[in-house]
């Protein structure tokens, strides 16, 4: 990462942090989700809603750990900062790569639109996070924000979206983008801090 963006994302560790003990730091969910992402019968991959919807609910767990994080529980938060903020970066690029883009017909434009606009509203709100730090005395206000934003994009997508592309899309569809979708996500995770990517995508919504 360019250290002028290290230098603004007091969230983001250096590449080298280590913990008290000088052993290396736990790495964030975001590097372990990728098996995850196969829980069909052995050797199946999961559909491209059945993706998006399973990290809907490791976000919406991170968010309720850090609901539960103690007032003096700076690393448990900062870690869990991380972690949904990484969670978060993956799963809008591979909704705005493979997902949005292929599920584009004239009943769900209007909803994909809005979708990229609640995205960029995200984005926008997880720089201020990152760059603020756990430290600033708006972080858990500006959390609280991004939580209901995320909530609110969730219903949305489970409700209206998904069952639209559900009925659109045959189920070898929805297998292969869910193939080509986990390997970007995989690529994402791999390359490392997936988040440093967000506050170079603030000025105007994915294309779709």
């Amino acid at each position: 990462m360019p250290e002028a963006l290290r230098e603004r994302s007091p969230i983001v560790p250096p590449p080298d942090s280590r913990g008290a003990d000088g052993r290396a730091a736990p790495a964030p969910r975001a590097s372990l989700a990728r098996g995850a992402y196969r829980r069909g019968t052995e050797g199946t991959h999961m559909n491209a809603v059945d993706l998006l919807e399973a990290q809907h609910r490791e976000v919406e767990e991170l968010f309720e750990e850090l609901d539960d994080a103690g007032e003096g529980a700076r690393k448990t938060k900062e870690r869990l900062c991380r972690e949904i903020s990484d969670q978060l970066a993956v799963h809008a690029e591979i909704e705005e790569k493979i997902f949005y883009p292929e599920s584009k017909q004239e009943d769900t434009e209007a909803l994909l639109r809005e979708s990229v606009e609640e995205h960029l509203s995200m984005k926008r709100v997880l720089t201020e996070i990152l760059e603020g730090g756990t430290e600033n005395e708006q972080f858990m206000a500006r959390m609280k924000v991004l939580q209901e934003q995320v909530e609110h994009h969730v219903l949305e997508e489970e409700g209206e979206l998904f069952p639209m592309v559900r009925k659109a899309c045959s189920r070898e569809e929805l297998t292969e983008m869910g193939e080509r979708m986990e390997k970007l996500a995989e690529e994402l995770i791999e390359e490392g801090q997936p988040s440093s990517r967000i506050p170079d995508q603030t000025d105007r919504p994915a294309p779709i």
